[in-house]
């Protein structure tokens, strides 16, 4: 009897064992699976693109009147091929033609210039008007600036002002022999506009003349 007994408890206690041991089993798969580190993700960082800063160019304002602008277009009422008369009755004090540069021999040529003094932005500007048997075939403003600033202002406020009628220029400059100047030109196909800032001489000129090619 003693002996069923004792056999009896001893399988109590082994299927209790085994049943604390099952236990113990699925709680630490229950851990386990609580506990799984997820590894984080990488951050990117996305950087937004840099815009680099464009230099505008300076705007100049030359303050023009009416004239002065009608005095810059004179190509609108003395288009190449004019005859000197028509010259002279648009700018009655033009003096009477020379030979042209002073030369006898471009005289004989039959090429001979004249000029007259105009009031341009404030300013007194030379007009030279060339011609060739007395029919004009180019003509060219000067102005006289020694300051460097204010003469860089005119010219660029002249350039701006011949863009706005011809489209931007084809720019061009020069530095040697310790001489600087630069130069814009325009072709509009029936005449090209050239002018010149020369800057050891604090001249600016430009002028209307036959096309070239640039």
């Amino acid at each position: 009897m003693k002996l069923t007994l004792n056999i009896s408890l001893c399988c109590l206690l082994m299927i209790g064992l085994i049943s604390c041991n099952q236990e113990a089993q699925d709680d630490t798969k229950e851990i386990v699976k609580d506990t799984v580190v997820i590894q984080p993700k990488d951050t990117v960082v996305i950087e937004e693109p840099k815009h680099e800063e464009v230099e505008q160019e300076k705007v100049v304002n030359l303050g023009l009147t009416k004239d002065d602008k009608k005095n810059l277009m004179v190509i609108k009422e003395l288009p190449l091929g004019t005859p000197f008369k028509k010259i002279k009755e648009l700018f009655p004090p033009l003096k009477d033609p020379r030979p042209e540069g002073g030369s006898a021999e471009l005289a004989k040529q039959g090429y001979t210039e004249a000029s007259v003094k105009l009031d341009l932005m404030g300013k007194k500007a030379d007009l030279e008007f060339n011609m060739k048997n007395d029919t004009l075939y180019s003509y060219y403003y000067t102005i006289t600036e020694a300051d460097y600033e204010k003469a860089s202002d005119i010219y660029l406020g002249i350039q701006q002002f011949y863009n706005k009628e011809f489209g931007h220029c084809k720019e061009e400059k020069v530095e040697e022999h310790n001489h600087y100047s630069k130069s814009c030109m325009w072709n509009s196909g029936k005449f090209s506009v050239v002018m010149t800032q020369d800057i050891n001489r604090g001249n600016i000129s430009w002028g209307f003349q036959r096309p070239v090619e640039f």
